[in-house]
């Protein structure tokens, strides 16, 4: 491998510059559009419908779904050369190795786990911050548009958010330690591919990601994030801080119930309409009844009170016997 490296790096005649800046680009390119579009091939026929997360007949709009792909291919071929043209001298300054052999195995391996460490750190801060009442509403609420989550929804985000929240807490690791442009794009490929399961609406089995539930949680996890309301927490790309900061309890009480999604129809499904209106819970952990009940008990009560009021202004009831009474019918609860 690190032979076929050395033959890239001197058959490439443009630079380091560009060779950072188009290899990084690209990378990011195939493992974004690569994985969508197997998702997208997913959606389109209906495959393996029995690992979806969320009932088949939940999806988000078309046109949320057009303004996203719109988004991230004006993001990719403007925004992100600029944004790698930058990194490039703050990568470079700090220690980036282009022309040295690949690194071990090993050299992977921890690089790339300390890389995900810090990222999940920050990215936790940073997201949770953003579900702060004060500014949820201007800036992270454009990625929680998407209530039933897809691949192409990860990286759906405002432009602050896109920075703060994915940008700087992804690329400060590489920064900080010095390493080779090999093991910087494994990472991000490692990276774009964990992000995109997690936002993909499905539970595959074989994911890596869903076997390594008790690290990462599987897509089911996120998933619950966007389709249960934006205060329940499950903020971590990891379960680390969240399990630290107490912030998966309502999703640990929720899965602790069973209430695990399935298809929409079959032995093993699980009631995701009412498990979405029962398990809704406040920051504090409080049941919030579903509004569909409450419109229906309101009714209810307008009604009892109507029909008491007929019978209290009826001159049969006013003048009737005791026996006329024991036929009025006065509904106590709804």
């Amino acid at each position: 491998m690190s032979w076929t490296w050395l033959e890239l790096t001197k058959a490439w005649r443009y630079g380091d510059l560009h060779f950072f800046v188009f290899g990084s680009w690209l990378t990011h390119f195939v493992v974004f559009w690569g994985v969508n579009g197997v998702l997208a091939l997913v959606y389109h026929y209906n495959l393996f419908p029995q690992y979806k997360i969320q009932p088949a007949s939940k999806w988000p709009s078309r046109e949320l779904v057009w303004d996203c792909v719109r988004d991230r291919l004006t993001n990719q071929f403007f925004s992100q050369p600029i944004g790698l043209y930058l990194l490039y001298y703050v990568i470079r300054w700090t220690g980036l190795e282009i022309h040295s052999p690949v690194p071990s195995c090993w050299t992977f391996l921890w690089q790339c786990t300390f890389f995900f460490l810090l990222n999940d750190a920050l990215f936790y801060w940073v997201h949770r911050a953003l579900h702060h009442p004060s500014i949820y509403g201007l800036i992270h609420k454009r990625h929680h548009m998407f209530k039933q989550s897809i691949g192409i929804a990860a990286e759906y985000a405002h432009p602050v958010e896109d920075l703060c929240a994915n940008i700087i807490p992804t690329l400060l690791g590489p920064v900080l330690i010095p390493t080779h442009l090999a093991v910087f794009w494994v990472y991000i490929s490692l990276r774009v591919w964990e992000t995109l399961d997690a936002h993909s609406g499905y539970m595959f089995p074989w994911s890596p990601w869903c076997l390594i539930e008790a690290v990462q949680g599987g897509a089911q996890r996120h998933d619950w994030h966007h389709s249960h309301g934006h205060k329940n927490g499950n903020f971590g790309m990891l379960r680390i801080w969240d399990w630290l900061c107490g912030t998966d309890q309502a999703y640990n009480e929720w899965v602790a119930k069973g209430r695990r999604y399935g298809p929409e129809k079959g032995p093993s499904a699980a009631p995701i309409d009412s498990a979405m209106e029962q398990d809704a819970v406040s920051p504090r952990h409080h049941k919030l009844e579903s509004p569909t009940n409450t419109r229906a008990r309101a009714a209810g009560k307008r009604e009892s009170i109507a029909r008491q009021s007929k019978v209290d202004e009826s001159p049969d009831a006013a003048s009737g016997s005791e026996s006329e009474w024991e036929n009025v019918q006065i509904p106590l609860t709804q």
